[in-house]
């Protein structure tokens, strides 16, 4: 009872998030698939604790100041997560690009685009965070789906409906698999165009300390920057930084920062 009240209140906290707006009752219980009279008293103890404002006028709900404190909290520089965007600011600004760190979703074989930090040069990438993505288009999910198992890539090679995100999309299973076993040997990937016309994606898997792949560091260049140079820089820079996120930082230890 208790895991599925969890459950229920982080889906209405997601939906509400994604949304982006007050919401109401009705909405909500559309959105999630539960009772009106369900969503409402969870809604209720969220605003209890202050997760959740419910304002009585318009008689809509919106993230409250409690959960914005405690997202502040797990961000700040001293956080796990905060260590992370400290590397990822790092690498931005040492290779002047956009950085990305993309969590992996086992449970639905996807890639959620978790922190961006963008470089100092004038024309580079946005990326959406929150945003999910397939994990066969482009460096960031190759550099994931190859670390997978050899089980687990098959699986997905031979169930997935490999769909295309720009023309230079690798759909072809057999293509796909070459490429992936290059991936696996040299321990990054790189894409032209895969996933954003016009971007060079450099890549590197993430693991935890049980080497189960996690996600991936990511590095987009535009197409007209390009220069062995750059890519070899990005390279190395890529790969660097997602053996420090493999140790210190996913474990929380302080072995990150040991100078702080």
């Amino acid at each position: 009872m208790a895991e599925s009240a969890v459950r229920r209140s982080f889906e209405i906290l997601r939906f509400i998030l994604d949304h982006g707006d007050a919401v109401g009752i009705q909405q909500v219980s559309n959105a999630v698939g539960y009772n009106v009279s369900t969503v409402h008293r969870a809604m209720n103890a969220m605003v209890e604790e202050r997760l959740l404002f419910y304002d009585s006028v318009s008689r809509r709900y919106q993230i409250g100041a409690e959960f914005l404190r405690l997202a502040a909290q797990a961000l700040n520089d001293t956080s796990v997560a905060g260590r992370m965007r400290l590397l990822l600011r790092a690498l931005a600004e040492e290779l002047s690009e956009t950085a990305a760190f993309n969590a992996y979703e086992a449970a639905t074989k996807t890639m959620v685009i978790s922190m961006v930090e963008r470089g100092p040069s004038p024309l580079g990438y946005d990326l959406e965070i929150g945003r999910r993505d397939p994990i066969h288009a482009g460096a960031s999910g190759k550099a994931i789906l190859a670390s997978l198992s050899a089980e687990e890539k098959d699986a997905y090679l031979k169930r997935t409906d490999l769909k295309t995100v720009t023309d230079a999309t690798i759909i072809d299973r057999d293509k796909l698999r070459q490429d992936l076993a290059r991936v696996e040997q040299d321990g990054y990937a790189i894409s032209h165009g895969e996933r954003i016309r016009g971007a060079i994606g450099v890549a590197a898997p993430v693991w935890s300390s049980a080497r189960d792949v996690i996600g991936s560091v990511l590095i987009t260049i535009p197409e007209f920057r390009n220069s062995g140079e750059a890519i070899e820089r990005a390279t190395k820079a890529v790969q660097q930084t997602a053996r420090i996120l493999s140790g210190a930082s996913i474990s929380g230890t302080d072995d990150l920062f040991p100078g702080k």
